[in-house]
């Protein structure tokens, strides 16, 4: 719900966006988040960008 809902321009604030929610919805107490986007708009070569973050209660 999170992605289908929103617009982001960083990947980052996606990532960030989902690791709140599941911590808010589910009874964990960390969770780690990945997000890669294989069609970034920048340049050079690259098979994707991507974020990976860690986030605790």
């Amino acid at each position: 719900a999170v992605v289908e809902k929103n617009t982001f321009n960083l990947i980052e604030t996606l990532a960030e966006q989902v690791a709140a929610r599941l911590l808010k919805d589910y009874p964990v107490g960390a969770v780690e988040v990945t997000v890669k986007k294989p069609r970034a708009p920048i340049a050079g070569r690259f098979r994707y960008v991507g974020v990976h973050i860690h986030r605790e209660k």
